[in-house]
């Protein structure tokens, strides 16, 4: 059953697989690209001397900037690639995987077999799914290897933003899983590959556009950081910045910005804000309005990896619905 669930989809699983090592060869290439560049630049001998490749060292850091400044273009256009690639390839599979038999009537010879309809639906999504997700995680570990080329901090920068939290971790192949679990079912409703398609991937980006840009950050409620008047920041760098604000004694986040009545326009006035801001004459009247130095909201970037279990499980919970569908359409619906 593998064997003929194969070969009735080998063209579209073949072309997959072309596009795959597409992506999989501009991944390899960059990585050997930058790896000479981190060679020339003797980057590794910057490194602290307490460890073989600490990655704190001011010089260090500088030098590496350099480096990952000059394949800025390419790493965005890879983590994009990633992201879209896995889903539009997600999108197409799964929308020919069973509206193409349609078309060609060659669904009647796959049903008279004795296989029942509940196996013949998992096996071909099975060998598909096995060819897509493989070929995602491809991906991932090369681009993993390309940006450790000049050390791991570079992973860590922007972790929770669009593109970067999806292209590492579990979140990609969830979504490329969902993509292609909207397409099958979806072709097995409309029996038409194009239309499949077109509907599958606009349902596909409207999901990534809102869990990407309002879903994810509310996965669990955001931590309030204190920063004092004259103080440093004391949350990491890559938290993802939710709000900020002025934070009363209260504990209440107040926005920035002038027209803020009582709070602002008596410690300083609008003409006067640039100079006045920074002196402690203006942070002592604040203080005494209440204030208590500034608040942000964030989401700390020691809960990426929670985010992304939650963000797959999220995406394995809507597959397994989507391809109920697909199933129950099959063996209550088809005759």
């Amino acid at each position: 059953m593998i064997w003929f669930a194969w070969r009735q989809q080998r063209a579209t699983l073949l072309a997959a697989i072309g596009v795959i090592l597409v992506g999989l060869g501009y991944l390899l290439y960059y990585r050997f690209a930058m790896m000479g560049e981190v060679t020339s630049t003797d980057l590794w001998s910057r490194s602290l001397p307490d460890t073989v490749a600490s990655t704190d060292g001011p010089e260090f850091r500088s030098v590496a900037d350099s480096v990952w400044v000059h394949f800025w273009g390419q790493a965005q256009t890879a983590r994009t690639g990633m992201v879209v690639g896995a889903m539009v390839i997600g999108v197409c599979v799964g929308a020919s995987m069973f509206a193409r038999e349609w078309e060609q009537q060659t669904y009647l010879v796959a049903l008279s077999q004795s296989v029942s309809r509940a196996r013949w639906f998992v096996t071909k999504f099975a060998v598909a799914a096995a060819v897509v997700l493989g070929g995602v995680v491809l991906w991932e570990l090369a681009y993993a290897w390309w940006a450790r080329s000049a050390g791991n901090w570079m992973l860590d920068q922007y972790l929770f933003r669009p593109f970067y939290f999806e292209s590492q971790g579990l979140a990609l192949p969830a979504y490329a899983l969902f993509a292609l679990a909207l397409g099958a079912s979806g072709g097995l409703l409309i029996r038409r590959t194009v239309p499949a398609i077109v509907v599958a991937a606009a349902v596909v980006a409207g999901v990534f556009a809102g869990v990407s840009l309002y879903l994810r950050w509310h996965y669990l409620p955001p931590v309030m950081v204190t920063v004092p008047w004259h103080g440093p920041r004391s949350m990491d760098g890559e938290a993802h910045l939710m709000d900020v604000g002025y934070l009363s004694n209260t504990g209440q986040l107040i926005h920035m910005g002038l027209g803020k009545g009582e709070l602002w326009n008596p410690c300083v006035s609008v003409e006067n804000v640039a100079s006045v801001a920074a002196s402690d004459s203006y942070y002592g009247c604040m203080t005494q309005r209440g204030l208590v130095g500034f608040g942000e909201m964030v989401q700390p970037a020691s809960r990426f990896w929670t985010f992304q279990v939650m963000e797959f499980g999220l995406f394995l919970v809507l597959s397994a619905a989507v391809l109920g569908v697909g199933m129950w359409w099959l063996r209550k619906r088809l005759r």
